[in-house]
């Protein structure tokens, strides 16, 4: 009763402000030290952070015409002609997608590398990455090194206007879904909530975040965007929530109202390694989902790997909406072990290994 009370109470106000509870800073203050304790203290609340104006603007302008040239020669679509869509990425015989969402099976282009190479994009992650502890609570050993950040191979999203083939992505975490609770690292990092001390959890502590059975540590998932956006073109919603979030949703199955053995947004989703929010047992938390506001070409969106996220169901804006996935990640022996199976699946052709491979850029 404590958690769902506290849940209620805050995504009030965060339904009060939308816009103010995401904080947006510019990059030139992360460059530069400027970064006020105010948005620190958002950040640390929300988990959720616009970075403007990461990679100037006509600089983004041109990768999105260079990753769209490569994408409709991969494809053979037409962005003028939604059908050619229909026929060669989401079609019944041999379709080239993963997911509706409109993410697009593409990892090596030319845009993706200049994105995640960027020395602005590294400075950006190095600060992300900083604003987690990373000493060992029990013996103060490092566990990952913020500055040395490790690159990520990831796809991107491109979803057209009025496209209704393209239905967006349910709320959902990444990174593990019954592992939360099964899994004896995980149980560690959650101990305190799962022992009823809210307040002594600390969403921002490395810990053993980097000793799951996860593949991989992002300190921060997130999104270059190629284009303008907002809300309405088909792009990134949120519960920009942590502590409470993340109580509620490890705590929901051991609720009266829900059966033995029932895992909610695991065992009735069929047991992924990512956890599903749904309507049927979080209801409660998904009225604090809200749009992540307006993005110009060039701005970044980061969020905590706990922060509830999805994407609208429906594109009704004007113009395509597209964004190269990014993410934060700091060198521990866990995420230098999969960089390494990374670069061999680069050097194949194949997707990297928490992807589906398809084959497409072979």
């Amino acid at each position: 009763p404590k958690v769902y009370e506290r849940l209620d109470a805050v995504v009030d106000e965060i339904l009060a402000d939308p816009e103010a509870w995401i904080p947006s800073i510019e990059y030139e203050d992360i460059a530069n030290g400027r970064v006020s304790d105010d948005d620190m203290r958002k950040l640390r609340r929300a988990g959720v952070v616009k970075i403007r104006r990461v990679i100037p603007k006509d600089v983004t302008e041109g990768m999105n015409r260079d990753i769209m040239e490569d994408f409709k020669a991969l494809f053979g679509v037409d962005p003028d002609n939604p059908d050619t869509y229909r026929k060669n990425i989401y079609g019944d015989q041999n379709p080239k997608a993963f997911t509706l969402g409109g993410v697009q099976e593409m990892y090596y282009s030319k845009t993706q590398f200049e994105a995640r190479q960027h020395p602005h994009m590294h400075k950006v992650k190095a600060w992300l990455n900083d604003v987690w502890t990373n000493l060992d609570k029990e013996n103060e050993e490092v566990t990952c090194l913020p500055e040395l950040d490790v690159i990520y191979v990831d796809r991107w999203r491109h979803r057209l206007p009025g496209f209704d083939v393209q239905t967006g992505m349910k709320e959902h975490l990444d990174n593990g879904g019954m592992c939360r609770w099964a899994d004896p690292a995980w149980r560690e990092v959650y101990e305190p909530l799962m022992d009823g001390k809210l307040d002594e959890y600390d969403a921002w502590h490395v810990g053993k975040r980097v000793r799951t059975s996860a593949q991989f540590f992002r300190s921060f998932q997130g999104w270059l965007a190629l284009t303008p956006q907002g809300p309405g073109d088909g792009t990134l919603e949120v519960v920009p929530l942590l502590k409470e979030s993340i109580a509620y949703l490890l705590l929901r199955p051991f609720a009266g109202d829900v059966p033995v053995h029932q895992f909610c947004g695991v065992t009735d989703t069929g047991g992924s390694e990512t956890l599903e929010i749904t309507c049927k047992w979080h209801a409660a938390l998904l009225r604090g989902k809200v749009s992540v506001g307006k993005v110009e070409a060039g701005d970044t969106v980061w969020w905590h790997p706990d922060v509830v996220h999805g994407v609208e169901e429906y594109h009704t804006g004007e113009g395509a909406s597209n964004v190269l996935y990014v993410a934060a990640a700091p060198m521990c022996p866990q995420n230098a072990r999969y960089v390494a199976k990374q670069r061999d699946a680069l050097r194949k052709g194949d997707a990297p290994p928490d992807f589906p491979n398809i084959g497409v850029e072979r």
